[in-house]
């Protein structure tokens, strides 16, 4: 809807009459008030008014017989006991009211003080007062009382027919009318008691001068008070004695100076006339303005007075309009208080404040608002107001406000005013619709609280909870949340969604190398790299750790995953330059597809981590789509981590031991300890399948030691029964995890005590990965543990870095020779070089050297004439069981 058509629908429906819920009111009660209230300040109303009122009450209650029984023809006096009773019929009404007995009721007060009904079956006592020779359905009996005295009796009765309490509460409202006017006639009719009989008997002055909203009060050339009218009365007339023994207070005879005390002053303008010739018989109204005027109880009121005089025969009278205008002055400077008061709170208030009328115009704003919209004052009104809504919420803004006007209700929203410089801010609008008297819609009354510094806080706490504090990417929440609304999407669309998982290629190592700080640089370099070479509609997370996930967004073109995998791979593995560190780091990175139909978020997120996992098996800085060959290695892969967490409960871990021999007799000297897990099927997994799982989830630490006790158990044992040679040893694997634990060596000192284990007839074997990561407490480590009489072996030597430091740096009493190098060990073969070079490093170092992996008697005859130690592998024995053992050691002693 444009501006324009909001401003004339707006401007219509305000211009509209609000709907009013009008109760509706019963139409003969109505006329009945009305119709008696005619008579107020009438001196004659008592004549009139039973006649009235009778009618009124016959016709509103349906009744068939009606009469009112009032004391003389004129019912001025109250019913007393004795009192003759004048009854008044209604229509053609026969009389049907046993008179005695009434007046029996009237001589017993308390029987008629309160209005009552009764229907069919009549009790006896009321049936007495009804004629007997008709037959009465119901009866009601309504007295009227005014100052505690009986002024009539009204009864009514039906022959067919009941009344209702309904129906007698309708009927109070009447009976209340009827006390009011009784009362105001008595009031009149005492207040013209003194004048000229020809003046008080006007009925229409009397009525006029009772009826008055003015004091007015008559004196005679005597200073005496004639006649005053009952807001004279109510003015001047304070003491409760008065009010309490006369009922109705009066001024009449008392002296008109006790009330103004400067009455004489008030003529000596018209005196100074008569001195000159000018006539009394009649002088204007002359007019005093705040003069001093006294109660009887001696309380000061301030009033305006109106006096002219008037000479009627021989007697001169004034006559005095009295207007108190105390609690005027007092509303004046009140209201001016309360205006000076509302003007400084509607500037000094923290908040912006608008009016606008039903043309949508500003009429009214405050110095808030004008610093809020940037506007001049000049400018602020008219319909200027409109345009500091900002053009993205303005025509929802002004709709939603035309809404509210059309439906009368109160209307908040928050909304964006920008200045004409453009500066925005953020204010919480209110309005608050304004009526007039008829309940037309006159506008509103709008306030803006600034809560710029609110939104932006929202914004930051919306940032930290769905942004990464380190890189700036998206969390996991916020990549979850428009994961959703992709699979949303296409299951509208009908379309696929990609996901990409990857994480660093040995992120760890440049952690551990350089250090924090450098490591949380380049995941910011990453990211950076990243939003460069992927798309603006492309969703971009890092997860934790090192760890990215990308959402591919949807556009017209068909997006092909494999060429954004290759770019984000190539991207990724251009080097970074660091604080003068040049590094070199690569990706790996799983693909998963799906769509509405066939997948959800979970489910995709965790295809592509199995992808991300077979892509750094495959050899790392590559990519990999999931598929179903894929799809069933990691389930395989789940159920296999499932049972590894339940492994040492379920007593699923075991030791096989792999017989080391002596090269030259073949005798053995000891035994490897290798770890080996049943599965629930009762099938041995192979170490390649779980051990780096093991080193994933961190669980390598629980396991590791449990491998340690059971081979010292199992050693302990073997010592006990004597099957082991003296020179005999077992060795046992340990990981970086185990190693670096704080418990590591105190564990290994504890088993050997445990079980009787002497630590020189134990081998720790490690990798050179071992060392790599942390060289200087590994270092420390490994010399606390030489201390308890353990050595040391270093395994797969030549397979890693191989650096000679770590033979002359660390104390290692055994290298093993990897499998690898003994493959082909033919004369000229480089193998044979690197084996011999090998053997004369460690016998310049005093190191024992084993070869692994012999499988035949040929490579075994050449690394014997070689010069290795000790060899293991299958040309004496594959890994065997616990109860293998035995037989192992008889046939090789």
């Amino acid at each position: 809807m444009k501006e324009k058509e909001i401003d004339e629908a707006a401007r219509h429906a305000l211009q509209e009459p609000n709907e009013l819920n009008n109760r509706r009111k019963d139409v003969g009660t109505r006329d009945a008030i009305d119709a008696i209230q005619e008579l107020l300040f009438d001196p004659d109303a008592s004549t009139r008014i039973f006649h009235l009122v009778l009618k009124y009450l016959a016709d509103i209650t349906d009744s068939d017989f009606a009469v009112c029984f009032v004391s003389g023809k004129d019912a001025e006096f109250p019913i007393y006991a004795n009192t003759k009773l004048t009854p008044l019929y209604y229509g053609n009404n026969k009389p049907f009211v046993n008179d005695s007995v009434l007046s029996a009721w009237v001589s017993q007060k308390n029987l008629l003080t309160t209005s009552i009904y009764y229907n069919n079956p009549i009790p006896t006592g009321t049936r007495a007062l009804l004629c007997k020779d008709i037959e009465f359905s119901s009866v009601m009996i309504l007295p009227i009382v005014l100052h505690s005295e009986l002024r009539a009796i009204c009864v009514l009765a039906n022959k067919n027919g009941d009344y209702t309490a309904a129906l007698m509460h309708k009927l109070k409202p009447i009976i209340g009318a009827v006390m009011c006017t009784l009362q105001s006639a008595e009031t009149v009719r005492g207040n013209f008691l003194g004048l000229d009989k020809k003046i008080a008997n006007n009925r229409y002055l009397s009525s006029l001068i009772s009826s008055s909203p003015v004091g007015v009060v008559v004196v005679n050339s005597d200073f005496t008070i004639l006649l005053s009218n009952p807001v004279a009365q109510d003015m001047l007339i304070r003491s409760e004695f008065e009010i309490e023994h006369t009922g109705s207070p009066s001024l009449a005879g008392m002296d008109i100076r006790d009330f103004i005390p400067t009455y004489d002053s008030l003529f000596q303008w018209s005196n100074q006339q008569a001195k000159f010739g000018v006539s009394e018989q009649a002088m204007g109204p002359r007019i005093w303005l705040e003069r001093e005027a006294r109660r009887d109880d001696g309380s000061v009121c301030i009033v305006n007075l109106t006096i002219f005089r008037y000479m009627h025969g021989a007697q001169r009278f004034t006559t005095l309009q009295i207007q108190d205008t105390t609690d005027m002055r007092q509303s004046a400077e009140e209201y001016k208080r309360t205006s000076q008061q509302l003007n400084a709170l509607t500037q000094l208030a923290p908040v912006a404040i608008i009016r606008v009328d039903k043309d949508w115009n500003c009429v009214f704003a405050n110095d808030k608002w004008f610093e809020f919209s940037g506007l001049a004052s000049d400018e602020g009104l008219g319909q200027n107001w409109i345009n500091t809504i900002h053009s993205a919420e303005v025509t929802d803004f002004l709709e939603a406000l035309y809404d509210s006007l059309q439906k009368a209700e109160d209307y908040s929203q928050e909304v964006r005013l920008v200045t004409p410089l453009g500066t925005t801010k953020w204010v919480d609008f209110s309005m608050r619709i304004l009526f007039s008297a008829d309940g037309e819609v006159e506008g509103f009354l709008g306030t803006c609280a600034d809560v710029t510094e609110r939104y932006i806080t929202q914004e930051k706490l919306r940032h930290i909870a769905e942004y990464d504090g380190l890189t700036g990417l998206a969390n996991r929440v916020l990549f979850n949340d428009r994961l959703q609304q992709a699979f949303l999407a296409s299951q509208r669309d009908e379309a696929l969604v990609s996901v990409f998982f990857l994480d660093l290629d040995g992120f760890k190592d440049v952690n551990d190398t350089l250090g924090h700080n450098i490591g949380d640089i380049l995941l910011q370099k990453v990211a950076e790299r990243l939003i460069n070479t992927l798309r603006k509609n492309d969703t971009v997370a890092r997860f934790g750790g090192d760890e990215f996930v990308v959402l591919l967004g949807k556009d017209d073109h068909v997006t092909d995953e494999v060429v954004v995998a290759e770019k984000v791979i190539q991207c990724v593995a251009e080097p970074y330059m660091i604080d003068n560190n040049e590094i070199f780091i690569t990706t790996s990175l799983g693909v998963a597809r799906g769509s509405f139909a066939s997948s959800d978020p979970n489910t995709l997120l965790k295809n592509a981590d199995f992808a991300l996992y077979s892509a750094k098996r495959e050899g790392k800085n590559k990519y990999q789509i999931f598929n179903e060959v894929l799809e069933i290695g990691a389930k395989r892969r789940i159920n296999l981590l499932n049972e590894l967490r339940t492994g040492l409960k379920r007593n699923s871990f075991c030791l096989y031991y792999q017989a080391i021999c002596n090269s030259q007799t073949s005798a053995i000297v000891g035994f490897e300890a290798l770890l080996r897990f049943t599965n629930k099927k009762g099938t041995i997994v192979a170490p390649d399948r779980f051990i780096h799982m093991l080193e994933e989830t961190g669980m390598i630490v629980k396991v590791g030691r449990w491998v340690i006790e059971e081979a010292c158990r199992q050693l302990g044992r073997w010592q006990k029964d004597k099957k082991f040679a003296t020179n005999t040893y077992l060795t046992f694997n340990v990981s970086a995890k185990q190693l670096l634990e704080d418990s590591f060596v105190s564990h290994i000192e504890t088993c050997c005590v445990k079980y009787g284990v002497d630590p020189s007839k134990l081998v720790m074997e490690m990798t050179e990965s071992v060392i790599i990561n942390k060289p200087e407490k590994v270092k420390a480590i490994l010399k606390e543990i030489k201390s308890t009489g353990i050595r040391l072996a270093l395994d797969d030597f030549g397979t890693g870095y191989s650096s000679l430091s770590y033979l002359q740096n660390y104390p290692f009493d055994i290298i093993k020779i990897d499998k690898s190098f003994l493959d082909d060990l033919s004369e000229h073969n480089n193998n044979t070089k690197i084996v011999k070079a090998i053997i004369a490093l460690a016998r310049s170092l005093e190191l024992q050297v084993v070869a692994e992996g012999v499988e035949s008697t040929a490579i075994l005859d050449i690394i014997a004439k070689l010069g290795v130690n000790s060899f293991q592998g299958f040309c004496i024995s594959k890994p065997v069981p616990l109860k293998s053992v035995s037989a192992l050691l008889l046939e090789y002693p």
